[in-house]
């Protein structure tokens, strides 16, 4: 059976994309037409998005997918999904698995699970020990607009709710590790359940985080 590090060599030839080009916007674009892009960063990635679409041409539904697929080295994997609109939940202002925004990244962060290991040969316990996801968020959307919240405070500040638990909010912790702990919260339910680290983070600390340390020979 092939090796990881081929798969990917492999997946990296036949989907190639910057990880600027993966985090183009195409919902929103400037006075020329241009798409908003998140990142200038210019590192060849997998787009999964086409990835997706290539395995998937031929089945009954459509799986959901994130954006980029970057192998940095043998132990460590990266699932990357930009958004560049707000993250707030019109409903409640909550992020709630079953409705809004967090239902859909939820569902493009599985599915893209299972896309992957299908592809590797390999269980949940590949990325539960390999992978980290990284949701990364434009600051600028999503700005505090109330006067109660700490200057630069992450816009949605009620907490994350455990997938079909509704009531059950879990605990907001701050990002550590990769990242610094100066950001506001993790979705630190999926450590160590699907991925080995799962972070939400502005484009900010991507470009100084990510980027510089991960992703810099191209960028």
């Amino acid at each position: 059976m092939p090796s990881e590090q081929s798969i990917y060599s492999d997946l990296l030839e036949s989907f190639p994309m910057t990880l600027q080009k993966t985090s183009e916007d195409e919902a929103s674009k400037d006075v020329s037409g241009t798409p908003e892009v998140m990142t200038t960063c210019q590192k060849q990635v997998v787009s999964f998005d086409s990835f997706k679409k290539n395995v998937a041409s031929d089945w009954g539904g459509k799986p959901h997918s994130c954006d980029a697929l970057y192998r940095y080295d043998d132990n460590t994997w990266f699932l990357i999904e930009f958004k560049n609109g707000t993250l707030e939940n019109t409903r409640e202002n909550e992020f709630k698995p079953k409705s809004g925004e967090f239902y859909g990244i939820i569902r493009k962060l599985f599915e893209s699970l299972f896309l992957l290991t299908e592809r590797l040969g390999q269980t949940i316990e590949f990325t539960r020990k390999n992978l980290i996801f990284i949701l990364v968020y434009n600051e600028d959307k999503n700005q505090c607009l109330d006067h109660s919240c700490r200057v630069g405070e992450f816009k949605v500040k009620i907490g994350l709710t455990k997938l079909g638990h509704r009531h059950d909010t879990l605990q907001m912790s701050y990002l550590s590790e990769m990242l610094p702990d100066n950001d506001n919260f993790n979705i630190s339910y999926f450590d160590k359940l699907y991925v080995k680290k799962a972070y939400i983070c502005s484009k900010k600390i991507f470009e100084n985080e990510f980027v510089k340390k991960f992703a810099n020979e191209s960028c």
